[in-house]
Parts: C-alpha cells; sequence; structure tokens
C-alpha cells in the first residue's frame, strides 16, 4: 500500500526557476530524511510557471503534509516562502492496491 502526493502551484514574484531549483534540491535532501515512507519525489515546472511536485510513499500511513512539520525548519522555510499561499493546492491520493483491498 502507498500513497501519491500532489502538490500544484505558483511562484511569488522574485523567485525565478534557478533559484526555485536550488531550493528545491534541498528540499529533495530534507524529504528524504525528515517525510517518513518516501519513495520518490519529483518536481516539474510548466511553461506557465505552474510548479508540479509529485511524492510518492509507501506503507500504511497516509502522509501528512511537510509544511507541517516544522515551518520554521531550512530549508523548508526557504522553499514554502518561494510559494505564493493563494496558489497552493495539495491533493493525496491512496495507490489503487490500498484503495481496493478488503472489496470484492
Amino acid at each position: 500500500m502507498g500513497y501519491v502526493e500532489v502538490e500544484q502551484f505558483t511562484l511569488v514574484d522574485g523567485i525565478d526557476a534557478h533559484e526555485f531549483a536550488r531550493r528545491d534540491t534541498a528540499l529533495q535532501r530534507w524529504s528524504y530524511v525528515h517525510r517518513r515512507g518516501l519513495v520518490r519525489r519529483t518536481t516539474a515546472l510548466a511553461d506557465d510557471g505552474g510548479v508540479l511536485v509529485l511524492t510518492v510513499f509507501g506503507g500504511a500511513s497516509a502522509p501528512t503534509p511537510a509544511a507541517t512539520e516544522d515551518s520554521g525548519e531550512e530549508p523548508l522555510a526557504s522553499f514554502t516562502a518561494a510559494i505564493d499561499p493563494a496558489s497552493y493546492r495539495r491533493a493525496v491520493y491512496r495507490d489503487l492496491d490500498g484503495a481496493t483491498a478488503g472489496r470484492g
């Protein structure tokens, strides 16, 4: 069983793709240590400036948002400071095997 976390947002003014990539790389390293069950994390940038972060987790527990861990901790604080909070959307999906377990 596992989960897929999908985050979508835009960047605040003043953060370009290069700066965001630097912050994302630091958060990537942090995530593998601090987010239990993390299997893979991928970040993508659309031509219109939208950002998609797709994170796959193994295990039976649904992931909590990284922002609830400790928003003052680096590099999480730098990463979240780059996000336009009005644009932020998060959804968590259970993998199909886990979602249908026990159903005939």
